[in-house]
């Protein structure tokens, strides 16, 4: 890390300067931005003359949509798989562990073979 701090630091100083060009390109040394971060961007380019304003508003209108719907499929998917594990399917629990991890939440594998070596009993 630089005397000037992290990258994502830099990106809010930008954004409090208000400083368009310096906003885009303090964006582009993050790479992903969360669509707060977006958003912040779109603020900054509101009402200037500039088409990344509105082509950056397009990328996180198309964004949003995309990860809420996301979310949508992520919550009838999994909602589905945990009844059929909560009614003894286990191949649905495997399913259920393995949409977790894949959405972000690590430990789900892991909490799913604990429970079944604890269901096997003691080996040996």
């Amino acid at each position: 890390m630089t005397e000037q701090g992290s990258p994502r630091a830099r990106f809010r100083r930008a954004v409090r300067s208000g400083d368009a060009l310096l906003v885009v390109t303090t964006a582009h040394d993050l790479g992903r931005l969360s669509v707060p971060e977006a958003f912040a961007v779109v603020l900054v380019l509101a009402g200037r003359d500039d088409p990344l304003g509105a082509r950056a508003a397009r990328r996180l209108a198309e964004r949003a949509a995309a990860e809420q719907a996301a979310v949508g499929a992520l919550r009838d998917a999994l909602a589905g798989e945990l009844e059929r594990a909560v009614a003894g399917d286990r191949e649905a629990a495997d399913r259920a562990a393995i949409l977790l991890e894949g959405a972000g939440f690590r430990g789900a594998m892991r909490e799913l073979r604990e429970r079944r070596e604890a269901d096997a009993g003691p080996s040996g």
